[in-house]
């Protein structure tokens, strides 16, 4: 179809070239959008039916910028025979958009990457049901859990702590939180494998206008450390035990 109405602000956009013609508006829409955006448009127009579509429009100075087009059929005795429409530059806020799912999948590299460890939040709810609302992929490491299982029920990686110190936790999770403080505590944990590993637990909480709290948090791998401790342990109960056998002796000797 032809134009048959440019307002001030398209042409200030577009300069004042632009001709009426279909061929002259579709080469303001950028090379990489404009198959796309003409396919919506002539399915629409075939329809007699309203659409919108986003696509990057060639300024008068050569530049292109994101715009979001909505058009919507005008009808006369029942018949469509014009459609009237409206380009809205959304440019920057695709730029702030972009910049924000750079950001998250950033976020989201660190989390999955924590050496041993994992990152996590979780939510009290003002009913008292803690739920976990979001778990790095550390958790398929260490635990041998998937994620979206645990998302859907915490209780299966509560069901990994050795019941004699899920008491403890579960008399953390009822505190009230002091958000000047962090919790930790250390947890014995029997994974998917079946084998026994210690985790340590930091979180640090935080209360949101509805009641609920929630966790922001990091578990590590602590097993390597606990098995070291223990060993210092024993060697430390063994050095004990030769210094009184030896002092023993000498008490012996010196007696005689």
């Amino acid at each position: 179809g032809v134009a048959t109405f440019y307002n001030r602000r398209f042409r200030d956009y577009h300069g004042e070239a632009v001709g009426p013609e279909v061929g002259q508006r579709s080469s303001l829409i950028h090379p990489e959008d404009r198959a796309g955006a003409l396919a919506i448009r002539d399915r629409a127009v075939a329809a007699g039916v309203p659409f919108q579509l986003d696509a990057r429009l060639r300024r008068h100075d050569g530049a292109y910028r994101w715009h979001r087009m909505s058009c919507v059929p005008l009808r006369r005795d029942g018949a469509v025979h014009a459609f009237i429409g409206a380009a809205t530059d959304i440019h920057d806020v695709r730029a702030a958009e972009e910049a924000l799912r750079e950001s998250e999948e950033r976020l989201r590299n660190i989390a999955d990457h924590v050496p041993n460890g994992l990152v996590y939040q979780a939510v009290r709810e003002p009913g008292g049901t803690v739920r976990f609302i979001y778990i790095s992929q550390g958790l398929e490491r260490l635990h041998g859990l998937p994620v979206e299982a645990v998302l859907a029920d915490p209780g299966l990686l509560d069901a990994q702590i050795l019941p004699e110190h899920l008491a403890a936790l579960q008399a953390l999770r009822r505190e009230t939180p002091d958000e000047a403080s962090s919790i930790t505590i250390e947890l014995p944990m029997r994974v998917a494998s079946g084998e026994l590993r210690w985790f340590l637990r930091s979180s640090a909480p935080r209360r949101l206008g509805d009641g609920s709290v929630v966790w922001d948090g990091v578990e590590l791998d602590i097993t390597d450390r606990k098995r070291a401790e223990e060993r210092q342990q024993l060697l430390i109960h063994e050095l004990n035990h030769r210094v009184k056998n030896t002092l023993a002796t000498v008490q012996s000797i010196a007696a005689q």
